[in-house]
């Protein structure tokens, strides 16, 4: 994923779903093919969605209280603050963790 800047978050296109375990992620935190974790106390919130029909996944950073994308996370236009950065680190640590547990696998 490319914030609106053009700079480099965590790219979708660099992971994908582990087939052999995508009928399990339950196990994982997942409900329904979603898991949500709060990021920033009850605010920020990231969203990993995973399709075990089709092998795909996504995943969002959300601020709850607007009902919307957290968007100091996708626009680095007006530069970037240390909420912004810890939530980057936050959302690696968690997609590294997902495939050390084989749910994700690096292409």
């Amino acid at each position: 994923m490319i914030g609106l800047d053009g700079e480099q978050m965590v790219k979708i296109e660099d992971y994908k779903v582990n087939k052999m375990v995508c009928n399990e992620i339950s196990k994982f935190g997942f409900h329904d093919g979603v898991r949500c974790i709060w990021l920033y106390k009850n605010m920020i919130q990231l969203v990993i969605i995973i399709d075990s029909e089709r092998f795909k996944w996504e995943y969002q950073v959300r601020d709850v209280c607007n009902n919307s994308l957290y968007a100091g996370y996708y626009n680095y236009k007006y530069g970037r603050n240390e909420l912004v950065e810890k939530i980057d680190k936050q959302v690696q640590k968690i997609i590294s963790e997902m495939v050390k547990n084989k749910i994700l696998i690096e292409k």
